[in-house]
């Protein structure tokens, strides 16, 4: 009741918040009530990400473009939405192909929009753009993305990844928080945990 009185906001950093808030809450419902929150979240989402449209428009600020990006990750992820979840898997193939061919913050909604959804083909294409990333901002965000993936084949490459020298020692407990988040995967992160806490620490 609280957030559905915001659908006329314009402010990004509402939005995140907003944003935010339902991603903690849609891993707690299953059933019937997921079904309700993926509803709700849709005629949330849905007017405010249309408002700004699907494009960059020229002479629009940074933080149009940035909540632009917010919103069609959420709609992607919360709603999910088919239509945002398979646009988001062109616009990342178009980005692997060509960097400055997609909004550089679409691109990484796109990224996690597909990380949510995501299958080995994409969970592969995620980890070599970790190993060959352009920049350390590109190398973080395929790296925590690889704790995203449902698939517990996977999700349990992820964990190992954290163990090996792949992974740089001040990055490795962020993943491992991620993954203990995973809507479907995080009991087995902590049982991963429990088992390898003493190579982890």
């Amino acid at each position: 009741d609280t957030v559905m009185t915001f659908a006329a906001e314009t402010d990004l950093s509402v939005w995140q918040r907003i944003v935010g808030t339902l991603h903690g809450l849609r891993r707690l419902v299953d059933g019937p009530a997921r079904e309700r929150f993926t509803a709700l979240a849709a005629t949330l989402l849905a007017p405010a990400y249309d408002r700004l449209g699907p494009l960059p428009v020229e002479g629009e600020s940074d933080r149009d473009a940035e909540l632009r990006a917010v919103l069609f990750g959420a709609l992607g992820t919360l709603a999910e939405d088919s239509d945002v979840r398979q646009r988001a898997a062109d616009l990342h193939r178009a980005h692997l192909a060509d960097r400055t061919s997609v909004d550089p913050a679409l691109a990484a909604a796109a990224a996690g929009v597909l990380a949510d959804v995501g299958e080995a083909a994409d969970y592969e294409a995620f980890l070599t753009r970790f190993q060959d990333a352009a920049d350390p901002q590109e190398e973080q965000r395929y790296l925590y993305l690889l704790a995203d993936f449902e698939d517990p084949g996977l999700f349990a490459r992820t964990l190992a990844l954290t163990l090996t020298d792949q992974v740089r020692s001040q990055n490795a407990p962020y993943v491992i928080r991620r993954a203990l988040t995973n809507r479907e995967r995080g009991a087995d992160a902590w049982a991963w945990l429990t088992e390898h806490g003493d190579e982890a620490n």
